[in-house]
């Protein structure tokens, strides 16, 4: 095993009760991968039990390292500035700190726990940033919604609706992130907020630094899962599903 410069390098975020979901995701992401590439995975958490963490770790293989990585120290300097309620959780920000928590990183794949992965996440990893900060897929909702578009334009700050993209899947150039000072930009532009989702405001931070639009990803369609020792499994979907001519090889649900 080995973490180095040559590893896919893909970070979750969670909690315990996304353990079923992330469990799917990265099956998914085991079962495409390719044996000619390494994989190095780290959850980030505050709260993932013990056996939970046992139900994903058993994923590893010779190619796939998992590691949880516990963000309580970090959480609790930045807590005040972190706004929550309901389904808002601590855990939604995790992302936005990558570029400080591993500053040994150039570049990481940063994927939300309700993922089904259907090909190599290498090809998405691979992909050339140049210099821009973030690689991201436009958010459909936004693009086909008038209200939506508005707000984004008018109270989120964003110049044009079309740069709005998913924060769900994040290919992040940790380099670039760290000389633009992201994450303190982002605390100073969101701490007096303290009310949108930080998917508004990280793509109102870079959305200048003119992120490369990804095709499109399939959204909203509900996978079939079966229970086997109390995991749920993945089914295979029809390609049409999302290999669309302009879609990601995944599905974010």
């Amino acid at each position: 095993m080995h973490d180095g410069l040559d590893a896919i390098k893909v970070v979750f975020a969670t909690d315990d009760k996304y353990i079923p979901f992330l469990a799917v995701a990265i099956e998914s992401l085991v079962d495409n991968s390719s044996k000619y590439n390494y994989y190095s995975i780290k959850i980030l958490h505050t709260d993932v039990s013990k056996e939970n963490k046992k139900k994903i770790e058993k994923y590893e293989t010779e190619n796939v390292s998992i590691e949880f990585v516990d963000l309580n120290y970090y959480i609790e300097k930045v807590k005040d500035k972190l706004y929550t309620r309901d389904y808002y959780t601590n855990t939604t920000y995790f992302r936005l700190f990558l570029p400080e928590l591993y500053p040994q990183y150039n570049k990481v794949l940063y994927l939300d726990s309700d993922i089904v992965i259907l090909d190599d996440i290498a090809k998405l990893y691979n992909i050339n940033m140049g210099d821009n900060l973030v690689a991201a897929a436009p958010d459909d909702i936004i693009q086909s919604n008038k209200v939506f578009q508005d707000y984004v334009e008018k109270v989120v700050g964003v110049s044009d609706y079309k740069h709005y993209f998913n924060a769900g899947v994040l290919l992040m150039n940790l380099d670039q992130l760290r000389k633009f000072n992201f994450q303190e930009k982002f605390v100073y532009l969101y701490a007096p907020l303290c009310a949108p989702r930080p998917q508004f405001y990280s793509t109102a931070v870079v959305f200048f630094a003119a992120a490369p639009l990804l095709p499109k990803i399939a959204h909203g369609v509900t996978p079939l899962f079966r229970r086997r020792s109390h995991t749920p499994r993945y089914r295979t979907f029809p390609p049409q599903a999302a290999h669309g001519a302009n879609s990601l090889p995944l599905l974010h649900l």
